[in-house]
């Protein structure tokens, strides 16, 4: 009943792909690889509907749903920690997430 509540409440204001063309500040997007509720699958999308002075990166957070940072905190925490250091995606984190590429 919560989920359906929450769904219900969308409307207009909650539409980013329509307003993903006017971010100017670096961009990373976080996903749960299981996200029921903002498909995997819309990420690359969204990745490419940003401004190239973006400079828009993404990861995917393997074996998560819509809250990663509650179903895999640890990865999450890894994840947050390499992209707030400025470091590339460490090869052996693969396992726990993949990095998304702009379609």
């Amino acid at each position: 009943e919560d989920v359906l509540q929450f769904m219900a409440s969308f409307d207009a204001r909650h539409d980013l792909q329509s307003r993903l063309s006017s971010i100017r500040s670096k961009v990373w997007i976080v996903w749960g690889e299981n996200d029921a509720l903002t498909r995997t699958e819309w990420a690359p999308s969204w990745l490419a509907g940003l401004d190239p002075v973006c400079d828009a990166r993404g990861v995917v957070i393997r074996r998560a749903g819509h809250s990663p940072q509650i179903e895999r905190p640890a990865v999450t925490a890894a994840v947050l920690g390499q992209i707030l250091a400025g470091r590339e995606m460490h090869r052996f984190g693969r396992y726990f997430w993949k990095a998304l590429a702009p379609v």
